[in-house]
């Protein structure tokens, strides 16, 4: 038997100069799908409803939006970029950001 849950998106997008080659009007857009089903609880294990996975869907997506925007690079920039340059990268968008949400909630 198979069960197929509600799927909501959240959907952000950024619009920017890349700040290495001087490109003007990069967009990224950041998508996030969440699903509602018994598995997506509150903090106090009640289910979430629609509203609010939806409202989940979105804070996170805009939240890999602010994280990319802390140093946006457009995608001709960010490719050649090696593995462990990439993953340095992820680092320092995701660190400042990372901790103010953490103490917001």
């Amino acid at each position: 038997m198979r069960i197929v849950f509600q799927e909501y998106k959240g959907r952000a997008t950024a619009a920017f100069t890349c700040p290495r080659c001087r490109r003007k009007n990069r967009k990224r857009t950041f998508t996030v799908h969440h699903t509602v089903n018994p598995f997506n609880k509150n903090e106090d294990g009640t289910v979430k409803n629609d509203l609010e996975v939806r409202q989940g869907a979105i804070a996170e997506a805009q939240l890999r939006r602010d994280q990319f925007m802390t140093e946006p690079l457009c995608a001709a920039c960010e490719e050649p970029l090696t593995y462990k340059e990439r993953q340095e990268l992820g680092e320092r968008r995701r660190g400042g950001i990372h901790e103010v949400v953490r103490h917001n909630q």
